[in-house]
């Protein structure tokens, strides 16, 4: 699958978001695709409930005044081995 999405000036060998699904969907089906999907935001939500518990998730923020004006930007590295099963690398 080609990356449409790639600058012609920047030569790279990653695929956006978008062309890995086009990719996956189109060699392994949308259903799967679809389950895969769930999965990987299932470990995002799972990981959220497990950080938020033990109040790891920013030290700082117990520092700030007004909690409800902050936010935070997370990215989630996720490999998928050859089976389709999504694990966690790091956040």
């Amino acid at each position: 699958v080609d990356n449409d999405e790639m600058d012609p000036n920047f030569d790279s060998n990653k695929w956006s978001l978008k062309t890995f699904w086009k990719y996956f969907e189109n060699n392994f089906g949308a259903e799967r695709s679809q389950a895969l999907k769930i999965e990987i935001d299932d470990i995002i939500i799972k990981t959220f409930f497990a950080a938020e518990s033990s109040n790891k998730m920013s030290p700082t923020l117990n520092k700030v005044k007004f909690k409800n004006n902050c936010f935070e930007i997370f990215g989630f590295d996720i490999l998928i081995d050859q089976n389709h099963r999504p694990w966690l690398l790091e956040v």
